[in-house]
């Protein structure tokens, strides 16, 4: 593999997102707790690519996980050297449901929207929200770790998203899909 240097703090980066909610009642993952399907929307369930240097893609979903077959067919249709899939683990979001053209569409969308953009990298602590859930007071990893492309974000965080609880019947990305909401359009540069 041929490794992606940043010129001079620039890079080619592109990025878009869609709302990939299947339709209602779904099913749920999550909790085996969870008494039936979805029956409402608190947020949208969505997808966000980013494209760069038309060689690296990393996808988003607010799922919580992704199957190595589901993997499997969406690099297989992305002319990419490189394709990272992730999901922000909402335990709040529906089964994987069919969405491989969609996803395949927003890569192609970020790919066309990629512009040379100033990057920056930077960390911070996060306080109150992030704990060991296995051992009261035990070690985790506090920090936020940020890549900033003028007004995107692309932001990891070490964090189980249970917020919703297994009672909840209703669709959403957790805090994660609420976060990158909160992050759009700002500029940190």
């Amino acid at each position: 593999m041929e490794p992606i240097f940043l010129r001079e703090n620039w890079m080619k980066a592109g990025f878009a997102e869609r709302d990939i909610t299947p339709k209602l009642p779904c099913a749920m993952e999550g909790y085996v707790a969870r008494t039936g399907p979805a029956t409402g929307v608190l947020d949208p369930i969505m997808a966000r690519a980013c494209v760069l240097e038309d060689r690296l893609a990393i996808v988003v979903l607010d799922w919580c996980f992704v199957t190595e077959d589901f993997v499997r067919r969406v690099r297989r249709r992305l002319k990419l050297p490189h394709v990272l899939i992730a999901t922000t683990h909402t335990h709040s979001g529906p089964k994987i449901h069919p969405v491989t053209s969609k996803i395949v569409g927003l890569v192609e969308e970020a790919r066309r929207s990629a512009v040379e953009t100033k990057v920056c990298f930077g960390t911070a602590r996060v306080r109150g929200v992030g704990a060991n859930r296995r051992l009261q007071g035990g070690a985790f990893d506090p920090e936020v770790r940020v890549l900033v492309f003028g007004k995107n974000v692309v932001a990891n965080y070490g964090c189980h998203p249970t917020v919703l609880g297994a009672a909840n019947r209703k669709l959403s990305g957790d805090f994660f899909g609420l976060a990158a909401k909160g992050l759009k359009g700002i500029t940190m540069l």
